[in-house]
């Protein structure tokens, strides 16, 4: 199992969201985790997102994925927008310790894939009896 739903974390993102002034810092949605054979695969909607504004760090059991929208209203003349131009973030954290020199990301189609490796600490080992 991946994760443990925790009412406590929704409700606290509730709170954090009417104190929150509009259009700062946004949690990004639909992500999808997949676990297979010692590594997960966390996969992010970020349509129209580029690869330099989408920043991936890797710290003590946590995965923390962020991203700039950029205002192109400079560029074009708009007769109605309503994607405005945010700060995505979302922190996850992990069930168990992965491998950081072993992380890979990708982005294609709107899509943001990471993959995960366990680490070697948190793969099983086998226990001999003397």
């Amino acid at each position: 199992m991946l994760t443990t739903y925790n009412v406590l974390q929704d409700i606290n993102s509730l709170l954090e969201s009417f104190i929150e002034p509009r259009h700062t810092v946004h949690e990004l949605s639909n992500v999808d985790f997949e676990e297979k054979e010692g590594e997960i695969t966390v996969k992010y909607l970020v349509p129209g997102a580029k690869i330099e504004d989408i920043d991936i760090q890797l710290e003590n059991n946590t995965l923390k994925v962020s991203y700039d929208r950029k205002n192109d209203t400079k560029e074009h003349r708009y007769i109605r927008k309503e994607r405005t131009s945010n700060r995505f973030a979302r922190t996850i954290k992990l069930p168990y310790k992965v491998d950081g020199d072993a992380a890979a990301a990708s982005l294609k189609e709107g899509v943001l894939r990471i993959v995960l490796k366990k680490s070697p600490d948190a793969l099983p080992k086998k226990i001999t009896i003397k």
